[in-house]
């Protein structure tokens, strides 16, 4: 072989050598890219998914202020219910719930058997 073609050779020999390590690296750091966009797009999706969570926490937190005395209404009719069926010997659970759950009605319905029960005693007494 000649002098020029062994020395061309052997510079071949070395840029591949040398070459090779870097294709390695690039190809890692191209695959290290790839694998940190993955793990932004999947933060970005959890980011809305939590921005979305908040605002709904934020709407109940509203509604709950906003209907808050209401249900302490609803309570106490419950309670006034309960407390009446008490002392005329009913039952105070199933008054508690109805006076809870349809408030107007029932203590419209208490006051009714109410009265009817202060005539019985009238009438009897």
């Amino acid at each position: 072989m000649t002098k020029i073609t062994t020395i061309t050779l052997l510079t071949a020999v070395a840029l591949l050598i040398l070459i090779s390590p870097i294709q390695s690296f690039a190809q890692q750091e191209e695959q290290r890219i790839q694998n940190l966009e993955s793990k932004v797009a999947r933060l970005e999706q959890e980011t809305q998914h939590n921005q979305n969570l908040d605002s709904r926490i934020s709407s109940l937190e509203s509604q709950i202020h906003q209907h808050g005395d209401a249900g302490v209404a609803f309570f106490l009719f419950g309670v006034f219910c309960a407390l009446w069926a008490q002392n005329t010997g009913r039952n105070a659970w199933g008054w508690f719930f109805l006076g809870l759950f349809f408030n107007i009605i029932t203590v419209m319905v208490l006051l009714y058997k109410n009265s009817n029960d202060l005539h019985k005693s009238r009438g009897q007494g």
